[in-house]
């Protein structure tokens, strides 16, 4: 399993941060059924990431803090399946083709849930959350990311690379 920390920070009008932590595991098989044919799978599991009282601070467009609160949510990152497809035209030349399947329909929606904060912000400014949940609706739809590119065994010292992918947007 990985472990994988994230830190949250947004735009200057409302500033957030905090950090959680999940873990997910992955597993891949590579198969070459002949000599100059690669198959590969690869599927990554979903994680779960819990952030507890992160800093969430709303500011004036002149800069001014205006409420500083602390937020806590649950996110959850997406599994995604990849698979892969390569082959030797010659001892200088492979070809790869790609894909990936990404599982963003589990972010339906992200839920924050305010608190106040136990210490000063300073003058005129509130520790109390404007409002104690906000629930943003995402309904975010699995995509598909499909790349090939070559290798190009120029001189023994020289590869040249190159590739091309097309990455559809989960949000409909």
């Amino acid at each position: 399993f990985v472990g994988n920390t994230v830190s949250i920070e947004s735009n200057p009008l409302f500033q957030n941060k905090g950090d959680g932590i999940g873990f997910a595991g992955g597993i891949g098989l590579q198969y070459q059924p002949i000599e100059k044919l690669h198959l590969g799978l690869h599927y990554k599991t979903q994680m779960d990431l819990a952030y507890e009282d992160g800093r969430f601070i709303m500011r004036s467009s002149s800069g001014d803090k205006l409420v500083e609160t602390l937020a806590t949510t649950a996110l959850s990152l997406p599994a995604q399946l990849d698979l892969g497809i390569g082959y030797d035209l010659s001892k200088d030349l492979y070809l790869e083709l790609d894909a990936t399947l990404t599982q963003w329909s589990v972010l339906q929606e992200l839920k924050l849930q305010f608190s106040p904060l136990n210490e000063a912000c300073g003058d005129g400014c509130s520790t109390m959350p404007l409002v104690p949940e906000e629930n943003t609706v995402l309904n975010w739809e699995d995509v598909w990311f499909i790349r090939v590119g070559a290798d190009w065994q120029v001189a023994p010292e020289i590869q040249v690379s190159a590739g091309i992918g097309y990455d559809a947007s989960p949000v409909p």
